[in-house]
């Protein structure tokens, strides 16, 4: 109702403040009293408001037209805040006679209450003595389901027929008895069964010291082999250090016996040129053919390595860097023939470089 009043005209305010009296019920004389100190606020209001409706201001010229309007709007403000301060006075007074009709009421209550609590309390004799009743054998018949863990509060135990609740009673505990014994049985079953496990694992645990027991035994006999073979490769590997020692010292002799031929043949190169001639040619054929000789059975002995390698490889896995190193000891251990040319000293040094790269990589497979 205030917001509809505020934005009526100020020559409509006496048909509104009528409305606002019959409205708010409060008597008519003191509606009149409180009117009384805002009807000046009205009158101003009202002659400010003809003035504004004349008031119009079209040019930035009209100064004093401008000067107008801004001493109306402070005139207006001026009644605004008057009739505020009027307004928070009679609020004020008002807040003072309430406080008294509060106090008067707060005695009155202050007398009556007390008396009223207690003629209640005397008036519900009979239902306070019923209720403690139905709480005690509530609580007498919750500790006796409480033997078999049910859950009480889905029950109203104290007005439960005695009947109800025994036939409830005598079935919480053929219930906590067939749990008791579903539970017992359920422990039997896993104590069973963890006896079971133990014991497998127990199996397994023996079978699996057997298998570590043979296993050792098995890795002590290969590394006795190994041994062995190693060994058998050592000495193999002296013998051919001692062959090559000896080879060596009669290639000097051959090499020493060849130079002191070939400082004879110097001095008789002028008279047998020729012969000599003839003579390396003969030499260097049969060279040639030796060498080739020497290559295609390297070839061939290559090929048959390689086909017994495989053969071995595809018959038995575990054994193949041992077969191959013993087929390339007995390779070596082969005399080598002597040669007198170095073309055919290359292709015998040829020869040994293949025995050592196999001998490398079959070790690698160990």
């Amino acid at each position: 109702m205030s917001k509809t009043v505020e934005t009526q005209a100020v020559t409509e305010q006496p048909q509104a403040v009528a409305l606002l009296v019959a409205e708010s019920g409060i008597e008519k004389t003191k509606a009149q009293t409180v009117l009384a100190f805002f009807s000046a606020y009205f009158e101003q209001a009202a002659k400010w408001e003809q003035e504004v409706k004349g008031l119009v201001i079209t040019d930035a010229k009209q100064t004093k037209e401008m000067a107008l309007a801004r001493e109306g709007r402070l005139k207006l403000k001026e009644v605004r805040v008057n009739a505020k301060k009027t307004h928070d006075k009679l609020k004020e007074g008002a807040l003072i006679e309430g406080r008294f009709i509060d106090s008067i009421y707060n005695l009155i209550e202050g007398v009556t209450k007390p008396l009223e609590t207690a003629l209640l309390e005397k008036e519900q004799f009979v239902e306070r003595a019923e209720a403690a009743r139905v709480e005690a054998l509530r609580c007498a018949r919750a500790e006796e389901l409480a033997l078999y863990q049910v859950d009480t509060s889905f029950y109203d135990l104290g007005n439960m027929p005695e009947a109800s609740f025994k036939q409830l009673l005598e079935n919480s505990q053929i219930a906590a008895e067939a749990k008791l014994k579903a539970q017992r049985q359920a422990e039997e079953d896993r104590i069973a069964a963890e006896k079971a496990a133990q014991e497998e694992q127990a199996k397994i645990a023996a079978e699996n010291a057997r298998l570590r027991v043979e296993a050792e035994a098995r890795e002590a006999e290969i590394a006795a082999e190994r041994a062995k073979v190693e060994e058998e490769r050592r000495a193999r590997e002296a013998e051919e250090a001692q062959e090559r020692a000896r080879l060596e010292a009669e290639q000097k002799a051959k090499d020493e016996a060849a130079r002191i031929e070939r400082e004879k043949a110097a001095r008789a190169l002028a008279l047998a040129q020729e012969e000599a001639e003839k003579a390396r040619r003969a030499l260097q054929a049969k060279a040639d053919a030796e060498a080739k000789a020497l290559r295609e059975e390297a070839a061939r002995l290559e090929a048959e390595r390689l086909a017994r390698v495989e053969a071995e490889r595809k018959a038995a896995q575990a054994g193949d860097a041992e077969k191959i190193l013993a087929y390339i000891a007995a390779l070596e251990a082969v005399q080598a023939p002597a040669v007198a040319s170095p073309e055919a000293q290359t292709i015998l040094d040829g020869c040994a470089t293949i025995f050592a790269r196999a001998r490398t990589a079959a070790e690698k497979l160990t």
